[in-house]
């Protein structure tokens, strides 16, 4: 294998109660030479740093301890990629973590990939670990390169499932905007700005740790760190002014387009959330679009809340405020606690918008997603990837099936006559007592299982949290047995 595959660069800051966790994803003698993990200190308080040492001394081969004064996370990564030696770059958060097995399958993948960028699939976990949700890049052939053209717009791109060319940034990024947060949207716009080639894999390698409080992402660090994400959103906006005479192909213009306006019609919703002003920002914003970027000023102006703002000359908005507050208490109740902006930014970009209409867009979500999993779960049967053969592989011959809707009916019927036995259903709204077969609306715990699949896709974190209360067994979400099957 060549020297140096990937490098990892793993901003850190006063994480010492998660950083163990991540740097344990790359502790192994296995990647040495191949791998190498630039742990950089931006200025922590705790203990942090000397964590970061404790690696550097146990693996010297793999970890590289850099510490500097506070800068935020766009100082670290322009300084993690002046001293990357690795052919590929991977960024992950001090609180987030790898798959160790995915990530040797990754480097043995990297030794014969020269594709600019690599996709896989990443889990949202929450604060103890409990999986959330998974995301995945369906519809394309997996490890297979393709002209990133080919691909474009089939499926979201994050930070979290990316690992790009190291030649693809140095060489057409002089320096990463040093902005504290939401760096993650220059590196993923930019590395498909100039990417010619894409390869997706099917292995989930990245942990997204989400619902805390003092995340990037959270509501309240979106308003506190608002800087940030105008200075990300303006980069956005000149990025899409660049290729309109960048020879760059139609597909990537329009994705940028879409990048520039997406971002600016957050960030007005960023503004009417900061109960601290009084809107002069957000029409300060609006006077910046309309004078440098008239396209996107014209663009966006069919959104129902940008449009009502600027009939109001972004006068007298804080009934509007009050509204946005009052929809973000509901959107809490209806997600336990669980809100992001794309949430409340949905909501007052639709016409009209309300919590009814959002419960019904979740509804037409879900029957999407549904949608989406039987097509792959047909496609794979046929070409002889079985749910069977999954839980058999992994030894759950006995197992219970939460859901029995479409999907857990899909399920039940697959496993019939199989070498796995469905021991019996959960369900609060189906219930059966058939002699051979009990649907109930509890775990049956006096039965001996050696999984739970829930087969509801809507929310299978809270779900999996009452089950865990009373049962020892894994709880598997039927799309990770469909998608890795």
């Amino acid at each position: 294998m060549d020297k140096v595959l990937l490098t990892i660069i793993v901003p850190i800051y006063n994480k010492e109660n998660l950083l163990r966790q991540c740097l344990d994803s790359f502790a192994s003698k296995e990647f040495e030479g191949l791998l190498e993990v630039l742990a950089i200190d931006d200025g922590s308080k705790d203990a942090s740093l000397t964590i970061a040492h404790e690696y550097r001394d146990k693996y010297p081969e793999i970890y590289k301890v850099i510490g500097k004064e506070n800068g935020g996370v766009g100082s670290v990564m322009n300084l993690g990629l002046q001293n990357a030696e690795g052919k590929y770059i991977k960024e992950v958060d001090a609180d987030d973590y790898v798959d160790i097995n995915a990530l040797k399958k990754l480097l043995v993948f990297l030794n014969k990939c020269n594709s600019d960028m690599i996709l896989t699939p990443y889990k949202e976990v929450n604060e103890t670990g409990l999986h959330i949700k998974t995301h995945y890049m369906t519809g394309v052939e997996y490890g297979r390169e393709y002209l990133i053209e080919q691909v474009l717009g089939s499926f979201g791109i994050s930070i979290q499932s990316l690992t790009v060319k190291r030649s693809v940034l140095l060489d057409n990024i002089k320096q990463i905007t040093p902005t504290r947060y939401y760096v993650d949207m220059q590196i993923v716009f930019e590395s498909i700005y100039y990417a010619k080639t894409i390869t997706v894999l099917n292995y989930t390698l990245y942990y997204y740790r989400v619902n805390q409080a003092e995340q990037s992402v959270s509501l309240e660090s979106y308003v506190k760190n608002k800087e940030s994400f105008r200075t990300q959103t303006e980069l956005s906006l000149e990025r899409f002014s660049r290729a309109q005479n960048d020879g760059i192909t139609e597909n990537k213009k329009r994705l940028m387009k879409g990048g520039a306006c997406g971002y600016s019609k957050m960030l007005y919703t960023i503004y009417l959330m900061d109960k601290s002003n009084n809107s002069k920002e957000c029409q300060r914003f609006n006077n910046i679009l309309r004078e440098k970027y008239p396209i996107v000023y014209n663009e966006i102006d069919n959104a129902d809340l940008i449009h009502f703002l600027r009939t109001r000359n972004f006068d007298d908005l804080e009934d509007c405020k009050r509204k946005i507050e009052n929809e973000i208490i509901e959107l809490k109740k209806m997600n336990h606690g669980n809100v992001s902006l794309g949430d409340v930014y949905n909501m007052k970009m639709i016409e009209n918008a309300n919590i009814a209409t959002y419960r019904l867009q979740k509804q037409r979500d879900n029957f999407k997603e549904k949608l989406n999993i039987l097509n792959y779960w047909f496609m794979k049967y046929q070409q002889g990837h079985t749910v069977e053969k999954y839980l058999v592989n992994r030894g759950f011959d006995r197992i219970a099936i939460y859901g029995f809707g479409e999907l857990g009916q899909r399920l039940y019927q697959e496993l019939l006559n199989s070498e796995v036995k469905v021991v019996y259903g959960i369900d609060r709204k189906v219930v059966s007592k058939d002699a051979d077969f009990k649907i109930a609306a509890s775990p049956d715990i006096s039965q001996e299982i050696s999984a739970v699949i829930v087969t509801v896709i809507n929310d299978y974190s809270g779900i999996a949290s009452e089950l865990k209360k009373v049962l020892e067994c894994p709880i598997l979400p039927l799309e990770d047995v469909i998608y890795e099957s």
